[in-house]
């Protein structure tokens, strides 16, 4: 279960990170119950446009690393202070289409010292 922190969410929105000639926009992030990877934290993101190949493009699927740079420690840092979530099992990136029938991409990577560490499979 993904438990929105709406409020913090406003303070996140202004920034974006781009690839290419795609911005990513943050929607949300909270914790989020994975049944492999365990109890973390999730920052989901949308692209501003979506290229031809869609949400698995490598226009897409190649920015997860530079997201998770970017919007991890800050959402691992508010999440612990406003959710209590001390020790998140992972942190995740998920990009989403949007739209009434939307898809999404999701990575999860190892938290380091409240930073985002390797991809996990």
């Amino acid at each position: 279960m993904l438990k929105f922190l709406s409020i913090i969410t406003v303070a996140m929105t202004s920034t974006s990170v781009m690839a290419q000639e795609i911005r990513f926009d943050v929607r949300d992030f909270g914790v989020l119950d994975h049944s492999i990877y365990g109890r973390g934290v999730v920052v989901i993101v949308q692209p501003n446009l979506m290229p031809n190949a869609g949400i698995h493009s490598p226009q897409i699927t190649g920015a997860v690393d530079a997201l998770c740079e970017a919007y991890g420690p800050r959402a691992i840092s508010l999440v612990e202070e406003r959710q209590g979530l001390t020790e998140p099992d992972f942190v995740g990136i998920r990009i989403v289409t949007g739209g009434p029938v939307g898809s999404y991409y999701f990575q999860a990577y190892e938290v380091l010292d409240g930073d985002c560490g390797a991809p996990l499979d």
